[in-house]
């Protein structure tokens, strides 16, 4: 992770709690960052960070593994079944209403990413969840490059960078206002734009100069869900006991699930101490007293 002079406090912070929790991070020079990967051009950069350890994983056949291990301890996957609305019961949710049936749960958890929003809605619940569509470039690196960089995330350019098997690289944007456009929930479609594979490769090429004569590749798009703060929401509603989320991840979701189900977890069944870990995330920061009518002429408090 590369910082710039103004990032480089938080840097510094970030690393202290990594090296805190027990991980083997550490706080490079840029002259000690020319040693690790002399092919890097060091413009703007007043610090980096690094994580031997650190690492990525296939999403397809970790969210498979996931599922494996749920149905081992006894967990009904029902694939391509819909879920169209959250039951209540007063103030409790209840269940949920399929397109096939309707199943009572005395506890329900959220995690539908970008159709949370939709589902919450149904129980009369709002929260600030924004869809994105985020678009990844795709390079095949030149033979002369030689062995594949490391993972990186630039706070300097705006760019994340990592390498996959084949000599390709995957790129894209970390940059609020590059790469992350508005969309509904169900326009997944998208392109990856001429503009912004330009504005990516630039950045890249400038820390590697050598990566300009890279293949491009085809690209794809992908949607996720971001809050005001682009941290998640983990959590319950005091005014609708029964439900529980985990949503609005900005992006992070797949890195931090192992200890986002833990604690989720937890917390259902009553722990005090994952409370207090979740409780900066709980979907009730966002609350207000705004009043939501109903089509009973009911009036229901709104979250937002």
């Amino acid at each position: 992770m590369l910082a710039g002079d103004g990032q480089k406090g938080d840097l510094e912070t970030a690393v202290s709690h990594t090296q805190a929790a027990g991980l083997p991070s550490q706080l490079l020079s840029p002259d000690e960052l020319a040693v690790l990967d002399p092919r890097m051009v060091l413009d703007g950069v007043a610090a980096a960070s690094f994580t031997p350890g650190a690492g990525y994983a296939d999403p397809a056949l970790t969210t498979q593994a996931f599922a494996g291990a749920a149905r081992r301890l006894g967990v009904e996957i029902r694939q391509g079944t819909k879920v169209v609305r959250l039951l209540r019961d007063g103030e409790k949710v209840v269940g949920v209403e399929t397109a096939v049936s309707t199943l009572h749960a005395p506890i329900v958890i959220i995690a539908a990413g970008s159709w949370s929003g939709n589902l919450l809605r149904t129980a009369r619940l709002d929260l600030p969840l924004q869809p994105v569509r985020h678009p990844v470039v795709c390079l095949r690196r030149p033979p002369e490059f030689g062995t594949p960089h490391h993972s990186l995330l630039d706070l300097t350019g705006g760019i994340y960078a990592r390498p996959e098997t084949g000599d390709l690289t995957l790129l894209g944007s970390v940059d609020a206002n590059v790469g992350y456009d508005p969309i509904q929930a169900n326009d997944t479609g998208g392109y990856v734009h001429e503009s912004y594979i330009l504005w990516a490769l630039t950045q890249l090429t400038q820390r590697y100069p050598s990566l300009e004569t890279s293949q491009l590749l085809p690209g794809w798009t992908g949607v996720m869900t971001i809050t005001p703060n682009w941290q998640p929401i983990i959590g319950g509603w005091p005014d609708a006991p029964g439900l529980f989320c985990a949503v609005g991840f900005s992006g992070q979701g797949f890195q931090i699930s192992p200890a986002v189900g833990k604690l989720l977890a937890e917390l259902v069944t009553g722990s005090r101490d994952a409370a207090s870990q979740l409780a900066p995330f709980a979907p009730t920061r966002f609350a207000t007293a705004t009043q939501h009518p109903q089509h009973t002429g009911e009036n229901h408090s709104l979250l937002r």
